[in-house]
């Protein structure tokens, strides 16, 4: 399926303009992220700062990017997650690789928040079911025109609208799992990448054991 980048600027253009102090979000590279095989699309919770500002923008951007002092606990571990999936890596590689060296990896894929205004360092728990249901209806969106191959749904399984929550409930309660929704696209479930308990390289190993068990493969892909 054809990506329409024009389809998803209407969507960023509604979200703006329902809700004007959002952060934008999406294929950081529009025109790399519709050629890349495999689409890959993380679903995450929220920004580390809101307002009227563009993810798209910051995660082009090295000196913006670097100058963030988590950038290698949340985008540094997608960043190799990602070049290690698109690149058929070995989990061993992943090991050697720094973050940086990997961080170009960013411009191929797609980032989406489920609040889109943004939060603090720590997610407020208070507001934020609420928060991802004003937002759902755009994330729907975002998620079918975009039309990712690989859905990695960072600590985010439980907040994902449907279908894709009543999906992704079939994979139970491992921490890391995958689920095959049709012939060219898989559902993952992870830790949140900036989480603490696993390395780099371990939670790609998960991700990558838990795609293997439900038939992905590049080669698959890119037939």
């Amino acid at each position: 399926m054809a990506i329409n980048l024009k389809d998803h600027e209407v969507i960023i253009n509604s979200i703006r303009t329902e809700h004007p102090q959002t952060v934008a979000d999406g294929p950081v590279v529009p025109e790399k992220y519709s050629i890349v095989r495999p689409r890959i699309l993380w679903v995450l919770r929220e920004t580390n700062g809101g307002g009227d500002w563009d993810l798209k923008s910051f995660l082009r951007d090295n000196t913006n990017l670097f100058s963030y002092s988590r950038w290698h606990a949340t985008f540094g571990a997608i960043a190799k997650i990602s070049k290690g999936l698109i690149e058929s890596l070995e989990v061993s590689e992943i090991r050697k690789l720094n973050a940086r060296s990997a961080v170009e990896s960013l411009r191929d894929i797609a980032v989406i928040n489920l609040n889109k205004r943004g939060g603090g360092r720590n997610v407020n728990w208070e507001t934020f079911p609420s928060d991802v249901q004003t937002f759902h209806p755009f994330v729907k969106s975002q998620i079918c025109v975009l039309d990712p191959e690989i859905l990695i749904a960072a600590g985010t399984a439980d907040w994902l609208p449907d279908p894709l929550k009543s999906e992704i409930t079939k994979i139970g309660h491992l921490k890391t799992g995958a689920i095959q929704i049709d012939s060219k696209k898989w559902l993952v479930k992870c830790f949140h990448s900036a989480q603490t308990q696993l390395t780099h390289h371990e939670l790609y190993q998960q991700i990558i054991n838990a795609l293997s068990s439900v038939g992905w493969s590049n080669t698959r892909l890119n037939c």
